[in-house]
């Protein structure tokens, strides 16, 4: 594949990657890192980590997935979107972030 071709195909993954913010951000109103994220999403030049993520779930579907620094789960909800079912996978994943397992997580994949 071409990088022009991959470029294109991650920018594409912008308007899923935004609804999957306000989503996230609805879920975690103690958050203010998702509305941040969703004002950043705005801009014309917006190139965001999140997209690549979506992009590789979508293209290369790992099976093994472990998530150092979890936080409130939207890179995982950003790479697992694109799978139809959640078979034969194995996800490991944790954060010491304490005040989010204080205060509750929505833990949801969204489409």
């Amino acid at each position: 594949m071409q990088f022009k071709q991959m470029i294109a195909e991650i920018k594409d993954r912008k308007k899923f990657v935004l609804d999957n913010l306000v989503k996230l951000s609805d879920a975690n109103k103690f958050d203010a890192y998702w509305n941040n994220q969703i004002k950043l999403a705005e801009s014309d030049d917006y190139f965001e980590t999140y997209m690549v993520i979506n992009w590789i779930g979508n293209k290369y579907r790992p099976k093994k997935i472990l998530e150092i620094g979890t936080r409130t789960g939207g890179s995982l909800i950003c790479l697992l979107s694109p799978y139809d079912i959640f078979e034969n996978l194995e996800i490991y994943c944790f954060d010491f972030y304490e005040y989010y397992h204080r205060k509750g997580v929505a833990w949801a994949i969204k489409k």
